[in-house]
């Protein structure tokens, strides 16, 4: 894996929050992309403000946002999936991706759809974060 590249076959979202309704906004989010690539090779005017980061791209958030790191300033919210537990080899946990957006001043805003194991163990979740 390249750092900062997406593998084929997960997502990263970027819209604009302005274009998305009030509720429900995660099913208007564009269809990610099939093909690897850079968010930091996207022209500027696709990332209109306030805009939203929607990352899914099973474990691979840390090298996902460093693909990101140049234009991160644009965005004002990221969305990610990330997990407490190990479901990907070589993935990023929860605690990393959580520091890694703090120290570039995105604050954990929300955690939303927490999934557990049998065991009654969080397993991974969905998490907000904003300026």
């Amino acid at each position: 894996m390249i750092p900062g590249w997406v593998p084929k076959g997960v997502g990263v979202n970027i819209c604009a929050l302005a274009e998305l309704p009030k509720r429900g906004w995660s099913k208007y989010l564009r269809t990610p992309p099939t093909a690897p690539g850079r968010c930091a090779a996207l022209p500027a005017a696709e990332i209109a403000a306030p805009a939203l980061l929607n990352l899914d791209v099973q474990g691979f958030e840390l090298q996902a946002l460093a693909g990101c790191e140049d234009v991160l300033e644009r965005f004002a919210w990221v969305y990610a999936e990330c997990s407490f537990q190990e479901l990907y080899a070589g993935q990023s946990f929860a605690d990393e991706v959580i520091a890694w957006l703090r120290e570039r001043g995105l604050r954990l805003a929300g955690v939303y759809h927490m999934a557990y194991d049998e065991r009654g163990r969080a397993v991974q979740a969905d998490f907000l974060f904003g300026r």
